[in-house]
């Protein structure tokens, strides 16, 4: 049991992480394919690589979201067998990830982010 939280807890704290990094990826790929920043309703790449792209930081940021119900029971469950503080390094890691997030979609001056979910 205490190997399965902790792992899963590892897992979970990730994914946000994993979530904005495949979005940057994403949206680099897709900038340097059409050689400028994408226009909303307008343009849509060519390619099966940025077709697996984008939906490679599709299920990443839906599990991200899953996670936000998972990530406190299972971070829970390794912090009553490993310790306090563990709970809270991977805390601050899960709530990095989650700003990284925030600040990848509030401060999108090209609207890549508003281009994406078109």
């Amino acid at each position: 049991m205490q190997s399965i939280a902790n792992r899963c807890s590892v897992l979970l704290t990730a994914l946000p992480l994993v979530a904005a990094l495949a979005f940057l990826v994403f949206f680099v790929h897709v900038r340097f394919t059409l050689g400028r920043w994408p226009v909303v309703y307008r343009d849509s790449p060519p390619g099966w690589l940025i077709h697996a792209e984008q939906l490679l930081a599709t299920l990443a940021y839906i599990a991200a979201l899953v996670a936000l119900v998972l990530w406190p029971v299972a971070s829970g469950l390794t912090a009553l067998f490993l310790g306090r503080a563990i709970f809270f390094r991977r805390l601050f890691v899960f709530l990095a990830g989650w700003a990284l997030l925030y600040l990848l979609f509030a401060f999108d001056p090209t609207g890549s982010v508003e281009w994406f979910l078109d």
